[in-house]
């Protein structure tokens, strides 16, 4: 019978060492389970970062187009604007030489 006790005492203390092994994984794994769901939970931050990140990058496209625009009508305008001053010079110089005329041709002329 002693090397029967021998023997439950061995299934008994490598029962106690696999119960406390298994202890140790279950602790593991429920650190491994927390760990996990922070993760999740950032991965969900990140996600939610770049969906806001791609609406902004949109609007900005949508922003810079119509400064695009924009841009183009000014051009636009200041062209039509340098074209009108130009006709505005012209007929100032004609209006000028025209008054410059009237002035000479009033004016008495003292002869030589």
């Amino acid at each position: 019978m002693d090397r029967f006790e021998r023997g439950l005492e061995h299934l008994a203390q490598n029962s106690a060492k696999h119960d406390e092994e298994i202890s140790a994984l279950t602790a593991k794994v429920s650190e491994i389970a927390a760990l996990l769901n922070r993760t999740l939970g950032v991965v969900g931050a990140i996600a939610e970062a770049q969906k806001q990140l791609t609406e902004a990058q949109k609007q900005a496209a949508e922003a810079q187009k119509q400064a695009a625009e924009a841009h183009k009508q000014l051009a636009e305008a200041h062209k039509q604007l340098a074209e009108g001053q130009k006709d505005t010079d012209s007929k100032l110089n004609a209006l000028i030489g025209v008054v410059d005329d009237l002035i000479r041709r009033d004016r008495p002329s003292t002869g030589a």
